[in-house]
């Protein structure tokens, strides 16, 4: 099992703390630029971040534009919607407003 400390790990984080505020990125997209990481990879790194951390997990979204579904899944949606990001009726994020463009 991955530690927090393996670099992966690490450029996935450096890259979620460098999503400036109002977009969002794939978990597909953060592992296309980290060498010998999957999309299953960055999600794990999201759930074992550490308690308290400042980092912005919320601006990680799913390939198909939305929030994934899982227990902190309202909270993500309403701070996303703090920063303006906007949501269609059926949960997609614009991808034209909002993409960090890689």
């Amino acid at each position: 099992m991955a530690e927090i400390s393996d670099e992966r790990y690490l450029a996935i984080y450096s890259i979620i703390g460098s999503i400036p505020k109002g977009q969002v990125i794939s978990y597909g997209a953060i592992a296309k630029m980290v060498p010998n990481c999957s999309a299953r990879m960055v999600a794990r790194a999201l759930r074992i971040t550490p308690e308290g951390s400042k980092l912005p997990w919320y601006r990680v979204i799913n390939s198909q534009m939305k929030v994934s579904d899982h227990p902190g899944a309202p909270r993500q949606r309403q701070l996303l919607e703090q920063e303006g990001v906007t949501f269609n009726s059926n949960g997609k994020i614009a991808r034209e407003h909002h993409w960090l463009q890689t």
